[in-house]
């Protein structure tokens, strides 16, 4: 049996259907940018969905639940979103869910996104996917489409550790299948970009560090030298909202990021970025808290955070370390406690919960095969050398 096709695994895509349930269909607009200036812009265009959602993978995920739209839809939207940029950047991210996945974005439609792209003076072509999804071939294509242009694709595999991306976020995926997918994009001469998440579920903000800065290291090992990390939002129609009404959930403050860029060094800081570190308005946008601070500071916090961004200058790093609030006193001490069971005990819990509260008498059915999964991932987890949970 594959990891995927597990109890553990399909009890965690029946909750995250279930709590999906509900969901609008929203028209997907005509274009969608962000414009950094001159260094980064976005254009989202539409696509299928992401049948990774559909399946009712990752907790805390909800980017919408658009209608489906031709291919000729999908080039129009990249065509429209270029003309209303104000200025054309060096690095351009274009992208929908899982741009390498036939089912979401058809070869008909990444070819002629990519023939808008070549007219372009745009230097980098950044597309998001999944690591499953990444081949040589469908590479190499996109890049013989943009010659002149260097190529970057985005994973988004939120941890290394396997036990917490498959019980915490459900994503399952398996760290060889992420080494590959690694693998594949640097032999194949295009630019692996990482993302990674902060504000795992289940884990105590000690532990959501550690584990972020092991998997930074992990990927740095690998040669990944572009890791984006991102603060976990609490969203509308997710097992993570349904978490925190159960009160097994508590958001981490931007303190969190803040920690992360403070304690690791500049040599590594250097390739760190973050996205979504404030709210931020997308199509199908659900209701959702980003993380925050005191509102005495935040406006503070969130300027140095983007203040670095853009300079790499390690004062603005300094100037948030010296920061001192009742907010980051209180974060401090979060930091320090220690959790009150093991972390295979709290996701025990917290399915029970959750199926309690959505699926009735699931839990009690399998509860024996859960335990017993959960059981023997974490000894496999436990024997790792570099494993930061146990």
């Amino acid at each position: 049996m594959s990891q995927a096709d597990s109890i553990g695994a399909l009890t965690l895509n029946l909750l995250g259907r279930k709590f999906r349930q509900g969901r609008p269909l929203f028209a997907p607009p005509a274009q969608s940018v962000r414009s950094y200036g001159a260094a980064y812009a976005e254009i989202w265009f539409p696509s299928g969905g992401c049948h990774f959602d559909a399946k009712g993978e990752c907790t805390m995920c909800n980017y919408g639940r658009s209608r489906k739209v031709s291919a000729a839809t999908m080039i129009e939207a990249v065509r429209a979103g270029l003309a209303s940029l104000p200025i054309i950047p060096k690095t351009l991210w274009v992208s929908a869910f899982n741009v390498l996945d036939d089912r979401e974005v058809s070869p008909e439609a990444r070819r002629g996104i990519f023939a808008v792209l070549e007219t372009t003076p745009v230097e980098r072509v950044l597309l998001e996917t999944h690591p499953l999804s990444v081949t040589t071939e469908k590479i190499q294509e996109l890049q013989a489409l943009i010659p002149g242009k260097s190529l970057g694709i985005e994973l988004g595999i939120e941890t290394m550790a396997d036990f917490a991306r498959k019980w915490c976020i459900n994503k399952q995926l398996t760290k060889q299948e992420i080494r590959h997918a690694i693998a594949t994009i640097q032999a194949a001469g295009a630019i692996p970009y990482v993302n990674l998440l902060i504000g795992t579920p289940f884990l105590s903000a000690a532990e959501c560090l550690r584990e972020t800065r092991a998997s930074i290291e992990a990927l740095l090992a690998l040669g990944v030298r572009d890791i984006c990390l991102f603060p976990t939002h609490v969203k509308e129609f997710t097992v993570v909202e349904q978490l925190a009404r159960l009160n097994l959930y508590q958001p981490l403050p931007l303190w969190a990021l803040v920690e992360l860029l403070v304690s690791v060094p500049p040599e590594t800081r250097c390739s760190l970025y973050y996205a979504w570190v404030t709210d931020v308005d997308h199509p199908g946008k659900p209701v959702s808290i980003p993380p925050r601070t005191g509102a005495e500071v935040y406006a503070d916090v969130v300027s140095l955070l983007y203040a670095y961004l853009a300079t790499r200058d390690d004062e603005q790093i300094a100037r948030l370390a010296a920061l001192r609030t009742p907010c980051r006193d209180e974060f401090c001490t979060r930091l320090a406690q220690k959790p009150a069971s093991p972390l295979p005990q709290r996701i025990l819990e917290g399915v029970e919960a959750l199926c309690g509260s959505a699926l009735p008498g699931h839990f009690e059915r399998y509860k024996q095969e859960i335990i017993q999964e959960i059981t023997n991932d974490w000894e496999i987890a436990c024997q790792e050398t570099h494993h930061q949970l146990c």
